[in-house]
């Protein structure tokens, strides 16, 4: 779905409903995200359904493992191997679904972070049930990963969708075409079995205009177990953020306690955008720490891959309507240009030195912006019914624009389609593909003139008077009288009238209009015959004086 904003580039001080309306709109684009799902399995062991892992339909297969007796005998772990339909390009990322102990997974969505939050929980160690992952060409290994280890470099991840269901995202540096998964039990859990769930795997295609960002994680800098446990620091509800609901926020925190430390949450986008594109971010926090100087110390990033390629503190892009929204705690709506290409927007909260106060960033929402609205001279538009006006005769600025019935979904329009009397129609524009969410409203009313009338629509004329069009009786004035009900060619008031035909009339009105119904006269011309003799030479004497 693509976002956009309209030509003010700061939402400061639009009134809350408007930025509803505006982050809840879905999308519609012309083009849009394509997963290729792993559609086969190449091997299986320990896997219960392994079929029901090569398809989205919300099935899982299921992978055990066995910490087998002492010594690690009688063990075994789950193994599945799907492979895609053909081979994936380098650096392509690959989102597996999976769902295995939930503190392991809330432990890893904080990437380097991971032992310190199993820590936390208390009820995880790394390393006793855990799973690995491969990317395979063919037979040959060009990337592994364990979560044993918590992520660090990028390359994997444990990520969280918009409904808060967990993936393991894997980039590797060589092309691809398998993926290959193991749940393993320690040998020191002995005679424990256990399992996990692999629901599907895919990457993206074709996503140029898919622009909500699609997962998050988070991670954290000069952050200790203390300051997670006692100061309350971290990410609350990363998953918050992506649901396009300006009600809901995910929570960046670093708590009280006054040391250096930095909490940062990362959003993925399906694609990466062009150096011409924008994102916005949505977010409040404390008046109290905006005073304070926390605007300082909030950074927005942008990056392509692993390379930064945009950042800049909070406080040096806010115009004053927005640092006042901010102040009086409400939230505000920020729009960055990277001026290059991106697809990773991070939001970063570093420490306060020297505050007593509970330094936390609430963080609703963060969007790539897509085209802007089309634009209009005039957004109440007038016709004349007798023109037969259509869609594409709706008058805007630009070239590329789609019409629908509604201001978000609805049903699209075609050009032919004719335009009605008092109805809005929503336009939307389509620039490289793909549509602009916000929609552009016009108005339109048709315009209709009263038929005329006469007091005789059968008129009879005599040829010897050469009766014209202008003859013909109506009651009303700026009247247009032509060969055919409708269209057809207009009469000059000096043609002759011809017997036997219907003349069709058509009365201009004050709104500049024909009537769209014409009146019908028929005409009937009438001649006397032409007197006879019996002698065309006659003679008279004068003397008569004949007469």
């Amino acid at each position: 779905m693509k976002k956009s904003l309209p030509p003010q580039r700061y939402y400061g001080l639009l009134k809350p409903f408007i930025l509803l309306f505006f982050f809840l709109l879905t999308t519609h684009t012309a083009l849009s995200q394509n997963k290729v799902i792993a559609n086969s399995v190449i091997s299986s062991s320990h896997v219960d359904n392994p079929n029901f892992a090569i398809a989205e339909n919300g099935l899982s297969a299921t992978l055990n493992s066995y910490g087998g007796i002492i010594g690690g005998a009688l063990s075994y772990s789950g193994k599945l191997e799907l492979q895609y339909p053909g081979l994936v390009p380098a650096n392509t990322t690959t989102f597996v679904r999976i769902d295995i102990e939930e503190d392991l997974l809330n432990s890893l969505l904080g990437g380097s972070l991971g032992g310190l939050l199993a820590d936390i929980l208390e009820t995880v160690i790394l390393g006793n049930h855990y799973f690995n992952i491969e990317a395979r060409n063919g037979s040959t290994t060009v990337f592994s990963g364990s979560s044993i280890t918590p992520p660090s470099d990028g390359r994997l991840r444990v990520v969280q969708d918009k409904n808060g269901d967990f993936y393991v995202a894997i980039t590797p540096d060589q092309a691809y075409n398998r993926i290959y998964i193991e749940d393993r039990t320690d040998a020191l859990l002995l005679g424990r079995t256990n399992s996990m769930e692999v629901y599907h795997a895919f990457y993206f295609d074709n996503n140029q205009c898919e622009l909500d960002p699609l997962f998050t994680d988070y991670d954290g800098t000069g952050i200790t177990l203390d300051l997670l446990k006692i100061g309350g620091a971290g990410v609350t509800d990363p998953h918050l953020v992506l649901d396009n609901d300006l009600d809901t926020h995910s929570e960046i925190s670093l708590g009280i306690l006054g040391v250096l430390a930095s909490m940062q949450q990362n959003v993925y986008f399906p694609t990466t955008y062009s150096p011409t594109d924008e994102f916005s971010v949505t977010l409040s926090t404390d008046a109290a720490l905006v005073t304070l100087g926390l605007l300082n110390n909030v950074n927005v990033s942008a990056y392509n891959g692993p390379t930064l390629v945009y950042s800049t503190d909070l406080s040096s892009v806010l115009n004053l309507d927005l640092l006042t929204l901010l102040q009086n705690g409400d939230k505000a709506t920020i729009v960055f240009e990277p001026g290059l290409a991106f697809d990773r927007v991070i939001i970063s909260l570093s420490s306060l030195l020297g505050v007593n106060v509970d330094q936390r960033l609430n963080v609703y929402d963060i969007s790539v912006l897509g085209p802007d609205a089309p634009t209009t001279n005039d957004d109440t538009q007038e016709f004349c019914a007798v023109e037969e006006p259509t869609i594409a005769d709706l008058d805007v600025n630009e070239t590329t624009v789609v019409w629908y019935d509604a201001p978000t979904g609805g049903n699209l329009y075609d050009p032919t389609d004719p335009l009605a009397d008092n109805t809005s129609y929503y336009g939307a524009q389509i620039l490289n593909g793909c549509e602009s969410i916000l929609r552009l409203e016009i108005q339109v009313t048709i315009n209709d003139t009263a038929t005329p009338t006469t007091n005789d629509d059968t008129q009879e004329f005599c040829a010897v008077d050469a009766p014209t069009v202008a003859d013909i009786q109506v009651n009303e004035t700026d009247i247009t009288w032509y060969d055919a009900a409708t269209g057809g060619n207009a009469y000059n008031d000096t043609d002759l009238l011809v017997d036997g035909n219907i003349y069709y009339a058509a009365q201009l009105g004050a709104n500049l209009c024909e009537s769209s119904v014409r009146l019908e006269v028929e005409v009937t011309i009438n001649d006397t015959a032409t007197p006879t003799t019996n002698d065309d030479t006659q003679e008279f004497c004068a003397v008569d004086a004949p007469t």
